[in-house]
Order: structure tokens, then C-alpha cells, then sequence
């Protein structure tokens, strides 16, 4: 929660730096919960990827167990359109 409380003390981010902020910290989360889905078989991977599908649809075009196209598809819900795998930032430990 350092990160939380970090942001809530500072001041409010706009524009760029509020999207560096939230692709930071979602590519921070998404780096940390990567060795749940690396311990997942096959077939839980297969019903994740199948239910991400069945509620967002066209949305949702990567796989479950790659970070990136999670970063993607989190950084497109909070509204951001033109962003790419590449464009994910490196992980920063806390």
C-alpha cells in the first residue's frame, strides 16, 4: 500500500505523468502476481482466457498467462487507446 498512500499524500496527477503513474503500477502488479498464473495448468489457464472472452469479448484478445497483454488490456479499460506490449514499463521494486 506504500504506492496508495504515496499518490493520496502527493498532488493530483493529470495527464501524462497519470499515465505513467497507472502503467507503472500496473505493470508493477502484474510482475507480482505472475507466478500464480505460471503455477496454473493448462486447463485453468484455458477456462481463465475462455471467461475473459465470454465477458469482454473483442476486448480481450491475449492470453491470460502473458503480463503483457494483461498491462494491455488493464491500461485500455482505464481508457488509455494506443498502447502496446512494448510500451510496458520494467517492473520497480518497492
Amino acid at each position: 500500500m506504500p504506492t496508495i498512500n504515496k499518490l493520496f499524500e502527493g498532488k493530483v496527477l493529470k495527464g501524462a505523468d497519470a499515465k505513467k503513474w497507472d502503467a507503472q503500477t500496473l505493470s508493477n502488479e502484474q510482475n507480482v502476481i505472475q507466478p500464480l498464473y505460471n503455477n496454473l495448468s493448462k486447463d485453468d489457464l484455458k477456462i481463465l482466457n475462455d471467461n475473459i472472452k465470454l465477458t469482454y469479448g473483442d476486448d480481450w484478445s491475449g492470453s491470460v498467462e502473458n503480463q503483457s497483454d494483461r498491462w494491455v488490456f488493464g491500461m485500455k479499460q482505464m481508457g488509455y487507446k494506443d498502447v502496446k506490449p512494448w510500451d510496458m514499463p520494467i517492473w520497480k521494486k518497492r
